[in-house]
Order: C-alpha cells, then sequence, then structure tokens
C-alpha cells in the first residue's frame, strides 16, 4: 500500500491568506493537489492541516475519499507536517508519498510513474532540469527517520543521509508551486 501525504497546514504568510483555499478555475489550489492524488494510483490519501484547518477541510470536495490530519503544531515548520502525516499512516502504509498542497499542476502520470519505481529500499522524487523536485516516495525503511524530522527541511535530511537510496525520474513536466503572490499572478493570469 502506497499512501499520499498531502502537506497542507502552513500558514502561508507571504500570500496573506491561506493560499490553499485560492481559486483555481472551479475549485482550490488544494483541492486541485488532492484531485490529482485520488486520480493517481495511490491506494490511501490523507490530508495533513493545521492553519485554519476547519475552513480548510469544509473546502475539501471529495472529504469522504480523504483522510484529514491536524497538526496542531504546525508553525514549527513543516517538519512537523511530514511527521503527523507519518504516525497518521496505518500500519500496511509500505510507503508514502509527500505531496505539497501548492503545487496545482500534478501531472497524474507523473504520480504513477514514481509510484511504479517504489520499492521496499528506496525514495523516489522527480528530477526536472537537473533539480529534484516533489512529490517524493519514501518507503517504510525511512518512516522512523521521517518521525523525528524538524523544522522546514521536511525529508531533505533524510534524502541527504540515504543518497544511495535516492531514484529520480526525469520529467519534463513542469512541477509548479505558488510561494509567493507573484507566483500566483504569474499562474493563474
Amino acid at each position: 500500500m502506497i499512501a499520499g501525504i498531502v502537506l497542507a497546514a502552513g500558514e502561508s504568510k507571504r500570500m496573506g491568506r491561506p493560499k490553499q483555499l485560492m481559486r483555481v478555475g472551479q475549485t482550490t489550489l488544494l483541492n486541485r493537489v488532492v484531485d490529482a492524488a485520488l486520480e493517481s494510483k495511490l491506494d490511501a490519501v490523507y490530508v495533513v492541516l493545521g492553519h485554519l484547518a476547519n475552513q480548510v477541510e469544509a473546502s475539501l470536495r471529495q472529504r469522504d475519499r480523504v483522510s484529514v490530519v491536524l497538526n496542531p503544531d504546525y508553525a514549527e515548520g513543516l517538519g512537523s507536517s511530514v511527521r503527523a502525516g507519518v504516525a497518521a499512516l496505518p500500519p500496511e502504509a509500505d510507503a508514502a508519498m509527500f505531496l505539497l498542497g501548492d503545487q496545482p499542476f500534478l501531472p497524474v502520470g507523473l504520480l504513477n510513474q514514481l509510484i511504479a519505481k517504489s520499492t521496499p529500499e528506496n525514495i523516489v522524487a522527480p528530477l526536472v532540469d537537473g533539480e529534484r523536485k516533489n512529490p517524493t516516495i519514501f518507503a517504510r525503511a525511512f518512516f522512523s527517520e521521517l518521525l523525528h524530522v524538524t523544522g522546514d527541511s521536511g525529508g531533505r535530511t533524510v534524502i541527504q543521509a540515504h543518497p544511495e537510496a535516492l531514484v529520480l525520474v526525469e520529467t519534463s513536466e513542469p512541477l509548479l508551486d505558488v510561494d509567493t503572490p507573484e507566483d500566483a499572478a504569474a499562474l493563474f493570469s
């Protein structure tokens, strides 16, 4: 079983509003990410929420197919959401794909390519123009380390500790995220 963990707990101070609720066509930024995860070959989808959790949860279209995980420590950084997501996984989870809640244009085909490369011993991530990007799949073998990540580094420290386990899947797909008002203006204008 490979579960998707959508990290969407942050306060998004640079945006001046909850970016998870930004409109993208007929839906929200977060719903686009969740929809891609649900359309992929992931077996389950967990969404980690923190800032304005009730409001963001209410915006989820497919709540019946998604498990919501609350992260009361979201202000401690991305690492706290990674820990909350891993802690919520069922015992039968063999791997977890971490998806950022601000990547509205995730290609389902790429998600499935990453899933196909996952093994019990590896970490799988896309490679775009020579740079490792997200989403990233971590095999169960790395869950105990992920339960100890701190700050905003997320899974980077685990990847740095195990470079031999990293499998990169080259793609020409742009994996854009929305971090600033300028990003939003460029993507949605």
